[in-house]
């Protein structure tokens, strides 16, 4: 399971834009069958994952960015300071 957190900063890294994100509680149906018919199992495993910052199964709409030469990260970082 990764966090909303750690799968922004890998595609960061991978110069790639996330542009629409939701989640799917795939996992979740696991409870199904010994649920009660309140669905109180699938509710409390849901909101303990939103809680941590889990979601569920990540659905990322992305585009590939571009990639940003060494010598333009480098005039960039320069230029900063």
């Amino acid at each position: 399971l990764f966090t909303m957190k750690a799968l922004k900063a890998m595609a960061h890294s991978a110069a790639i834009e996330i542009v629409a994100h939701e989640t799917l509680s795939t996992y979740v149906k696991v409870v199904k069958d010994i649920d009660t018919d309140s669905l109180l199992l699938r509710r409390l495993f849901f909101n303990a994952f939103r809680l941590f910052g889990l979601g569920a199964d990540h659905l990322i709409v992305a585009r590939k960015g571009q990639a940003r030469s060494k010598t333009a990260e480098m005039v960039t970082t320069n230029t900063a300071k």
